[in-house]
């Protein structure tokens, strides 16, 4: 933390996750020095469970006289994302929740020659990251995140029509983020147990067999969590 409780600005830290990749985080501080939101430098606020699983390695302070152009563009780009309806907005808690018990969500990336192209996909939600399995071939999903690596992926649940309000009840997440083949064979593994554990529990011994035996012909994806927003109607 900034250890200047008397000035009031942002603080640049810089932070490393397990596999030692430096990301360029702006923390946003009141009067007293208290973290109000952190920022990466895609533009969206960093979780806290993305934030638990990295180590802090340095820090600078810089009053708001000093941030550079690209401090005040991560700032108002998270402010652009604000949500419309407030009394709608899910906490960080409910919007995990959402991400740890939805049984799919969407991929939504760009194509070469800018179309959009959305895929429905089994997920799970492991250490802050959002780990993403298929075949081992280049499909379209894969031609697109060569392009361009940033993707969105969205996650409805708990739905129920409500025809006479002409409404529905749900809960929503929308993560955006950086999205990369996982070539490490230990953290790979360690996906494809997570997707095991959310969507066969009750099957892990032959799981684990059938992981194995599929090990080479299957894809794993993460997703770093770069911003993540939560939205429901709960009654």
């Amino acid at each position: 933390m900034n250890d200047d409780k008397s000035r009031k600005g942002v603080t640049v830290r810089y932070l490393v996750d397990a596999n030692h990749w430096i990301s360029h985080v702006v923390a946003e501080t009141d009067g007293t020095g208290v973290p109000l939101a952190y920022y990466t430098r895609n533009g969206g606020r960093l979780p806290k469970a993305a934030a638990s699983s990295m180590i802090l390695s340095r820090a600078t302070t810089r009053p708001p006289a000093l941030m550079t152009a690209h401090d005040r563009r991560l700032r108002d780009m998270d402010k652009k994302m604000d949500m419309r309806r407030r009394d709608r907005q899910l906490s960080e808690e409910e919007t995990l929740e959402v991400l740890q018990h939805g049984e799919y969500g969407v991929l939504s990336t760009v194509c070469p020659d800018g179309t959009p192209y959305g895929v429905p996909l089994n997920f799970a939600l492991e250490d802050g990251r959002i780990y993403l399995h298929g075949a081992n071939a280049e499909g379209q999903k894969i031609v697109n995140l060569r392009h361009c690596p940033d993707a969105c992926f969205t996650v409805v649940s708990s739905t129920k029509l409500l025809p006479k309000e002409f409404s529905t009840l749900y809960r929503s997440a929308i993560v955006c983020g950086r999205v990369s083949t996982v070539e490490d064979d230990a953290e790979k593994r360690r996906g494809l147990e997570a997707l095991l554990r959310k969507y066969s529990p009750e099957f892990i011994e032959s799981g684990l067999k059938y992981i194995e035996a599929a090990f080479k012909a299957v894809r794993v994806l993460r997703l770093d969590v770069a911003s993540l927003s939560g939205k429901g109607r709960k009654q």
